[in-house]
């Protein structure tokens, strides 16, 4: 898994190979891995590690601005905001630098 593939063949089988796996023997084959990894790659697995742990700021969210968050997500989705630069350009009179 630390090796580097050359081939996309050894990618896809060792993709393959990872979701077939059980969360123990993946957990055994992480240990393996970790005692061969350099430097650069303790140091981006721990980052990831810390970072998996840390709360999202989300989540510290009041219930009120989570709800607000989410109509203005699905005012997006339904195509009902105004582009920044649209309204811009609508009070440009108005805007001083």
């Amino acid at each position: 898994m630390l090796k580097r593939f050359r081939r996309k063949k050894d990618l896809l089988t060792c993709s393959i190979k990872q979701k077939t796996m059980s969360v123990a023997e993946l957990k055994k084959e992480v240990i393996k891995n970790i005692g061969k990894a350099d430097e650069r790659v303790l140091k981006m697995v721990n980052a990831m590690l810390i970072a998996d742990q840390e709360l999202d700021w989300y989540d510290e969210l009041p219930d009120e601005v989570k709800k607000d968050l989410d109509i203005s997500l699905q005012q997006e989705k339904d195509g009902l905001l105004i582009p920044h630069a649209k309204v811009m350009k609508k009070y440009e009179k108005w805007h001083t630098k």
